[in-house]
């Protein structure tokens, strides 16, 4: 037998061997745990995407997603990739309001005397409304009073050569009290009622054939016979 507290060789060796197999069970256990405890993180899922960006017109759209299934443990890596992503959207055009082009040039007077208008125009093209815009508020049209203040002469048939007398007649302006604007009064050597005129070689004052004057007209269009 053994004497108390001696240990045998061969049981010295047995628990050596012993020992150390634990030692490493226990650092192989130490290093597992400690790569599980530092696990890297996992994408969850893609959110629907987002909204467009724009009510009309070109935009974007969004999704996202995060790294928690599971989220990185203990300084483990971080998810690899992208965590939003986003792409172009387009709804329907957008609406665009008219604009005015600039004035034109104003125009001549309405009239010559007496008073009268002149205008200007503009068009709404600048641009014109798309998509449902507004048109441009405001008049199209703009116009301007009193131009060509000054007073008319009394209309004239004779001064305007717009009367009907003949050509060898005189045109003889009677003014705008006379019931009647202007007379015809046949040259001297012609005779009838001044709208028309004939030869009068006697100087008679009626002339020298008859002549077919206006309806129930009878001055010296017609010599009397006697």
């Amino acid at each position: 037998g053994l004497s108390a507290g001696v240990m045998s060789p061969r049981l010295l060796k047995y628990n050596n061997n012993t020992l150390k197999a634990n030692f490493f069970i226990n650092v192989i256990c130490f290093m597992c745990l400690s790569f599980s405890a530092r696990a890297g993180g996992n994408w969850g899922f893609w959110s629907p995407w987002s909204a467009c960006t724009t009510t009309c017109g070109d935009g974007n759209i969004t999704r996202v997603r995060l790294c928690n299934n599971p989220p990185p443990q203990k300084g483990g890596k971080a998810c690899k990739g992208v965590a939003m992503e986003t792409q172009p959207c387009k709804n329907t055009l957008c609406p665009i309001a008219g604009g005015w082009t600039a004035w034109s040039h104003w125009s001549e007077c309405s009239m010559t005397c007496g008073g009268g208008l002149k205008s200007r125009q503009r068009q709404c093209l600048n641009p014109a409304p798309q998509h449902g815009g507004k048109p441009c508020a405001g008049e199209a049209a703009d116009y301007e009073a009193s131009c060509w203040m000054h007073v008319c002469e009394p209309y004239n048939p004779c001064k305007d050569n717009t009367h009907s007398c003949h050509k060898y007649a005189e045109c003889v302006y009677l003014g705008l009290a006379s019931e009647v604007l202007y007379k015809c009064v046949c040259a001297v050597g012609f005779a009838g009622d001044g709208f028309l005129c004939g030869e009068d070689s006697d100087l008679d004052g009626w002339p020298d054939y008859s002549l077919t004057c206006k309806q129930n007209a009878t001055y010296h269009c017609q010599k009397v016979i006697r």
